[in-house]
């Protein structure tokens, strides 16, 4: 009895190894240069080392009368825009500039 305990201790503790080694792996299926949206659309990633503008453009977005220009302190790594009061800034689309690629 003693035997068949140590057995299924031993069986139990391969399956749960088993099971973590599953589950933890990655299946990637992209290449290296390509990445998915939440909509399953592939877009390219850039190699551009920095953002070095970054804008909300009156243009683009119905909510602005004016462009907003946003400052961007690369030390501290934020932007930073402000909004008039009552705008909804989860609609705002921003214009973004990137340096050149190496």
């Amino acid at each position: 009895m003693k035997k068949k305990h140590i057995t299924l201790k031993k069986l139990s503790i391969l399956l749960l190894s088993l099971i973590v080694v599953v589950a933890c792996s990655k299946d990637d299926d992209n290449g290296p240069e390509t990445d998915k949206e939440p909509d399953d659309k592939e877009v390219e990633k850039s190699d551009a080392k920095e953002i070095t503008a970054f804008s909300f453009l009156a243009a683009d977005n119905e909510a602005l009368s004016e462009d907003i220009q946003a400052s961007i302190d690369k030390e501290a790594k934020t932007i930073t825009a402000t909004a008039p009061f009552s705008t909804d800034v989860t609609a705002l689309k921003p214009t973004i500039e990137l340096s050149e690629r190496p």
